[in-house]
């Protein structure tokens, strides 16, 4: 099978979940496909070794440049509220990707295309027909604004409120950009919910993310695990650096006076000096950028998740889970792991004080987060490794592309009634 995947950056390096989701399947699946890519690239800007990685699996890539934007202004700002087509998606108007995406699909005989995120979505008109289109969006932006609005206490009042009123545009936007497709793909039940709610496809798929189980996995006993240590791996030069701060505050110093050797571990990329400042506190270590994460892991006990959002996949608890450490966070950062059971394989709070009372009993010996980390690593391993979440694509792939007689759907016919 020919898989075409258009993203509106290019996947590698797999800096964030979208990319993290991206080049997960190109390298899965192109161990028993053809895998093309056509991607934007900002100021025409590709390097030498994005190139290289991304031909290791891709029998073609091109990329385009991203076209030059325009400055910010009090337009603008009215246009995002009352026109979010003209702000989020126009951007990513051109002729160019249009023609190069006819191209490949002529020359190359596409029969499956993914389009990241909805960004990419008005490029449907170039598609033939006998395409298999997927709209492959990871979270719907309907629910993102609506937790950014609502729930993350991370962003400045007058951005919240910005969104508040974004989202009845935004929600009629997404309700009309995916149709046409065949399915849309997102990565969590909420999203699927949400979308329904909105009538925005008739068949929307819930495949989650995947990890890399080979590189992410159990210590093999070179690093000594610290019983009092507590680690939170995110990128904290983003909205994870006040959700870190949060933490500190109003749960790890609470811990602190329980356990008065505990200490936390903050793994990722480290944020300006001030920000940084405003976290120097007893106990909290940070380890900066690292070239890898995983010895820092091995070291902690268990993991936080402090995470202030219910859409998505968290892709840090993945990680965390098939390094065979149990999670502890709130109950809702775990609702993309759709097989996963709490106390079973993580550890899920409902309430600061709930957050207080587990991390003290986790380091206090009084609840078997060994236990839980060794079932959170083989759930993981069985169900969220790429190669699990590739056959759940070509099994999607499958079904839309058979018709009711069991032959390949070449007409362009649209098939759904097979699917519960």
């Amino acid at each position: 099978m020919t898989i075409l995947f258009v993203t509106d950056r290019p996947p590698y390096p797999p800096t964030d979940g979208v990319a993290v989701k991206t080049f997960g399947l190109i390298r899965s699946l192109s161990k028993r496909h053809t895998v093309l890519l056509l991607s934007f690239c900002a100021d025409g800007a590709q390097t030498s070794d994005q190139l290289t990685v991304l031909r290791k699996f891709c029998a073609a890539v091109t990329f385009v440049p991203l076209p030059p934007r325009t400055r910010r202004s009090l337009v603008t700002g009215v246009q995002r509220v009352l026109m979010p087509y003209t702000c989020y998606a126009a951007p990513y108007q051109s002729e160019e990707f249009g023609i190069a995406l006819r191209r490949l699909c002529s020359e190359r005989h596409v029969e499956v295309i993914h389009f990241d995120m909805i960004y990419t979505t008005p490029y449907l008109k170039h598609v033939p027909q006998n395409c298999t289109r997927i709209a492959s969006i990871n979270d719907s932006m309907t629910l993102g604004f609506a937790n950014e609005a609502l729930r993350d206490a991370s962003l400045p009042g007058l951005r919240r409120i910005s969104r508040l009123l974004q989202l009845p545009a935004i929600s009629l936007m997404e309700r009309y950009a995916y149709r046409g497709f065949d399915a849309v793909h997102v990565v969590a039940r909420e999203d699927l919910r949400v979308l329904r709610a909105l009538g925005a496809n008739p068949k929307v798929v819930v495949i989650p993310n995947g990890v890399d189980t080979e590189y992410f996995a159990p210590d093999d006993g070179s690093v000594r695990t610290d019983t009092f240590r507590v680690g939170y791996l995110a990128d904290f030069s983003g909205a994870a650096a006040f959700y870190a701060k949060w933490f500190i505050r109003n749960v790890f110093r609470e811990v602190l006076k329980e356990i008065p050797a505990a200490r936390l571990s903050l793994i990722g990329k480290t944020p300006l000096s001030p920000v940084q400042n405003q976290m120097k506190e007893p106990g909290v270590e940070w380890t900066g950028t690292v070239a890898d994460v995983r010895p820092h892991i091995q070291r902690c006990a268990v993991m936080v998740s402090p995470v202030m959002k219910t859409c998505g996949f968290l892709n840090k608890i993945a990680i965390g889970m098939a390094s065979g450490k149990a999670v502890v966070g709130w109950k809702y950062n775990f609702s993309a792991f759709k097989h996963a059971r709490n106390h079973e394989h993580y550890i899920g709070v409902s309430t600061t004080g709930e957050f207080v009372r587990t991390l003290a009993e986790v380091l206090g010996g009084k609840i078997d987060v060994h236990r839980i980390g060794d079932s959170a690593c083989r759930l993981v391993r069985e169900e969220y490794s790429w190669e699990s979440v590739a056959s759940q694509m070509e099994t999607m792939y499958r079904r839309l592309r058979i018709n009711g007689s069991g032959q390949p759907n070449t007409r362009g016919d649209r098939v759904y009634a097979h699917w519960n």
